[in-house]
This record gives C-alpha cells, structure tokens and sequence, in this order.
C-alpha cells in the first residue's frame, strides 16, 4: 500500500481529517446532523498523540501489501480462531462436558495444532493401542496434504 493511503487512512483514524460522505444517508452522524440541521452529538477526542506515535509503526506494518493480500480470497482466520476450532469440534459446546473432557479435548488439539495428526498417533501409542498400517497411511497422507 502506497504512503500516501496509509497517511490518509491514519489521519482518519486519528480523527485529523474526515473523509466521509455528507448529507443525510452518511454514516457519519455528524454529518447527518450537520444536513439536517441540529446539533450533532460531541464527537470522542482522537487518539493522544504519544498513543498515536506508538501505535502508527504498528499500523504501518499491519498495512503491508504482502499481508492485506493474504486477506483477498478470505483466509483471515488466525491461530487463535482455528486453535478453538478444533477444541470445540473434539468437545462440541452444546454436548455437555465436564473440566476433564474439556482439557482433554484441549490437550488433543494442541497436539494437533502443532504436531498434525501423527500426533494422535503418538497419543495411541503412548496408551499402548496398536496402530494399524490404515492410520498411519491417513496420518501421512494428510500431513503431505497440508504441506
């Protein structure tokens, strides 16, 4: 993104300039007021600059062509959100479970998380369940899948 839009982007944000459309069906209710003629409501202060000074390296960074174009086909979805995923796939929120059947499930998914599903496969092996030649074909071939 060019630094001209991240400038006009940050002042916006930081409440120097408005770039909003005017009249009635703005967004904006202060232009809103403002076309229809009564007294818009007292806008929040902006940013304080020492804030504003601390976060811009950061807005900056986060504006980056390379990441924003991560975004266009709609693969937004962070570590966090996938993490939670696969916990409440494994303990589903509208089946109850106790505190144990939910750190178990927590436990599965960071394995998962981190090591794929070979991980499972270790899992068995540790509770001495024979792991057939099928499992560790599927272990494998979704691993190749993901990679």
């Amino acid at each position: 993104m060019d630094k001209g839009k991240i400038k006009k982007r940050w002042m916006c944000c930081a409440g120097l300039t408005s770039r909003t459309r005017k009249g009635e069906d703005s967004w904006c209710k202060w232009q809103q007021a403002k076309a229809l003629g009564t007294e818009p409501e007292p806008h929040p202060a902006p940013l304080h600059p020492d804030v504003q000074k601390e976060i811009l390296p950061i807005y900056e960074d986060l504006s980056r062509d390379d990441l924003l174009t991560r975004c266009l086909g709609g693969h937004t979805q962070n570590a966090n959100e996938s993490f939670n995923s696969t916990v409440w796939r494994l303990a589903p929120k509208h089946l109850h479970a106790g505190l144990k059947i939910v750190e178990v499930a927590t436990f599965l998914a960071t394995a998962l998380f981190n090591e794929g599903n070979s991980a499972l496969l270790m899992v068995m092996n540790e509770l001495n369940v024979v792991v057939g030649s099928q499992s560790f074909n599927y272990a494998e071939k979704a691993r190749d899948e993901t990679e």
